[in-house]
């Protein structure tokens, strides 16, 4: 594997060592391991890293999105960094946190992980890269790479606040196992249904200010 820095190269063809990345030793293992084996076991999908017209052809996203994960295929399409057919650790780690989340064996009806219903985007892909920079920060540490190379920093800040509260099984079962009616249940009781759907809307934004006045204000009123 030989990785020291997520902004590491990976090849197409490295996607095996991606997932031993991805099932080392981090708060969030146990989840992982589960849905990781059989995600593997469904058999379903491909790696692939395509340069930037073909990617976006193939997604039709720009420049700026360095992977997608449909879950109702199982695909993951990476866009190009650097080397032909080679992106970089963090954004192929975080693409495969995505590719094991719930379903693990993928066939989900609109390409989205199940907690996406509940979570919204914005808290989704920032729970997503809250996981991926876990498991590069668990000990043996893989650096992470530059700013420029970090994914959703708007929202990492607002699911880490989140957590102050909460914990890592609170937002596991969701992501990994589906189980999303008490997570939306606690989040109402806490910030109430218009309140935590303002937070909500504010990370799908990428208003990270906004969400996290509104977190304080909602919890300061509950006290």
């Amino acid at each position: 594997m030989g990785y020291s820095s997520g902004g590491d190269p990976v090849h197409e063809s490295d996607f095996s060592d991606v997932l031993e990345v991805l099932a080392r030793k981090s708060p969030w293992k146990e989840y992982i391991d589960k849905n990781l084996e059989a995600a593997k076991k469904a058999k379903k999908g491909s790696f692939r890293v395509l340069d930037g017209d073909k990617f976006h052809d193939a997604t039709g996203y720009g420049t700026q999105t360095p992977g997608v994960t449909n879950k109702k295929t199982g695909d993951i399409v990476m866009q190009q960094w650097g080397r032909p057919q080679t992106t970089y650790l963090l954004a192929a780690l975080h693409e495969s946190v995505h590719w094991v989340s719930h379903p693990a064996e993928q066939g989900a009806g609109d390409g989205y992980s199940t907690a996406h219903g509940a979570l919204g985007v914005g808290l989704l892909e920032g729970l997503v890269e809250v996981v991926t920079e876990d498991i590069l920060q668990a000990k043996p540490v893989i650096a992470l790479p530059s700013s420029k190379m970090l994914g959703h920093q708007e929202r990492v800040p607002i699911v880490r606040r989140l957590m102050e509260t909460t914990s890592v099984p609170f937002f596991a079962r969701p992501l990994f196992l589906g189980e999303v009616a008490n997570f939306i249940e606690v989040m109402n009781a806490t910030y109430t249904q218009q309140g935590f759907g303002k937070i909500r809307a504010f990370a799908n934004a990428s208003l990270t200010k906004e969400a996290l006045d509104a977190i304080a204000d909602l919890r300061g009123r509950k006290k």
